[in-house]
């Protein structure tokens, strides 16, 4: 039995029990401010009316002990009076001020709410931004289609990119889907790939990929020469590009789980090891803002890369031929001859000429 984890799912669980920690204790806290400011209210209240009950009661004695001409009945009868004007005094006074009193502790309440209402939600639209992504693809078999909401995302966001740059272990579909989507405001393109001359790491990506549709019935030595083979034929296909901005084309050691195209305005991660992404063409893709955590990071990441690595190359648009060659040279360990080349990118239009009509459709449809 194989235990599969989801760091993406762990690490929504720990961000909702973290926000609904802080979200209970602003709660609590805000009950008990208000429970507090009710308490308060209270005894001042209470000590307001034996204050003012004292004061009233000893000004009584001194104006009535003033008087030397009242009776003892006359005194009682007035002091009779009294405590019926006071009782009458009392329960009109307590209505009313039951009535104030309460309102005031709901306008207490109401704005303490909703003060803690404001903080959270503003809480919350932090934490979406930097964690949680902004839309989900599934999973699916490219038999079945290439899933029109991703499609449409990601080439809107190609639309009006000034960059690209892409990440995994390689970069198969990306040159089809910049010859076919119209990009005008395009200066760099930044591909890092899996470097076909690390043997380890190609054949750890080919035990992923063993389960895919399109390597059953290959040996694990046809699925490697296969990847190989992909990774020569897609800088091929990139160095056509070279003509309408520099394309920068790196090489990491990484089996790569994931792959991520990013533009301006979002980066689209596709998680190859998910539960649902196992065995598919297409694994299950997520779509983040330019503001989240994983944006921010890998874009540094990837100028770092660039910085730093040494396995890299750039195409010009002054580069002849023999640059790719020159380059294909170093990557097989061997001299490439030009209509290997030629053969290369031939095999490339055919493998996606499906993927690049399906695009073609896509943008008709509007």
């Amino acid at each position: 039995m194989t235990l599969v984890v989801d760091p993406w799912r762990d690490t929504y669980s720990l961000e909702r029990r973290a926000t609904m920690r802080w979200a209970r204790t602003r709660w609590e806290r805000g009950v008990q401010m208000a429970r507090e400011k009710r308490d308060w209210r209270r005894v001042v209240t209470v000590y307001a009316f034996a204050v003012a009950t004292l004061l009233m009661l000893l000004l009584g004695v001194v104006l009535i002990g003033r008087d030397t001409t009242l009776t003892r009945n006359e005194i009682f009868s007035a002091v009779g009076l009294n405590l019926i004007a006071s009782v009458i005094f009392a329960v009109t006074f307590s209505a009313v001020s039951g009535q104030v009193q309460n309102r005031a502790i709901e306008e207490n309440v109401e704005e303490s709410f909703s003060e803690l209402s404001t903080r959270l939600m503003s809480h919350l639209s932090q934490t979406n931004a930097l964690f949680l992504p902004l839309a989900s693809y599934a999973a699916l078999d490219t038999n079945t289609g290439y899933g029109d909401a991703f499609n449409c995302d990601l080439t809107r966001s190609l639309h009006r990119t000034g960059q690209i740059t892409f990440y995994g272990p390689t970069a198969w579909f990306v040159p089809a889907r910049l010859q076919v989507t119209t990009m005008t405001r395009v200066a760099r393109i930044a591909i890092c790939i899996l470097d076909p001359r690390n043997r380890a790491a190609v054949a750890q990506v080919a035990s992923d990929q063993s389960e895919a549709p399109w390597a059953q019935g290959m040996t694990r030595a046809a699925i490697e020469e296969t990847l190989r083979t992909d990774l020569l034929r897609t800088v091929v296909a990139l160095f056509e590009w070279r003509t309408r901005c520099p394309v920068e084309i790196l090489y990491h050691d990484d089996t790569s789980v994931f792959r991520f195209i990013m533009t301006d305005d979002a980066i689209y991660l596709t998680w190859l090891r998910g539960d649902s992404s196992v065995g598919r063409d297409m694994g299950e893709s997520y779509r983040f803002g330019p503001d989240s955590f994983f944006y921010q990071s890998q874009r540094l990441d990837i100028v770092r890369r660039s910085q730093l690595n040494h396995a890299k190359v750039t195409f010009n648009a002054t580069d002849d031929r023999k640059v790719l060659l020159d380059h294909l040279e170093m990557l097989c360990g061997r001299p490439v001859r030009e209509d290997e080349a030629e053969a290369w990118l031939e095999e490339y239009r055919a493998g996606t000429e499906s993927f690049r009509s399906y695009l073609e459709q896509l943008s008709a449809d509007g």
